[in-house]
């Protein structure tokens, strides 16, 4: 039997625009979203049924956690408290090799 590995994004919902999850930083639990254009990018389909989008998030968990975190040590302050990836931030993490955060 193998052990599940314990998944870096939590508390994962989709609201019909937008998949939202919680991430750690440094001991901090960072809000975070992701848009649907961005997730394609990763994903590299266009699921929309609720329970195969969320299986096909936690199946790129790490690389969407480690953008998410990037972005985070690049800007921590956001308006409303949530730290977004879009399209254009994927296609910053070009082949999954994320760029130095800070």
């Amino acid at each position: 039997m193998t052990e599940r590995q314990a998944l870096s994004c939590s508390n994962t919902q989709f609201n019909g625009h937008t998949i939202t999850f919680m991430i750690a930083v440094d001991q901090q639990q960072v809000r975070c979203a992701i848009s649907l254009s961005a997730f394609d990018a990763i994903a590299g389909d266009r699921r929309r049924q609720r329970a195969q989008l969320l299986s096909s998030f936690q199946a790129h968990d790490a690389r969407i956690s480690r953008i998410a975190r990037t972005i985070f040590l690049r800007r921590p302050e956001n308006i409303d408290g949530v730290t977004r990836i879009w399209e254009n931030d994927v296609d910053d993490d070009l082949d999954g090799n994320p760029a130095s955060p800070l």
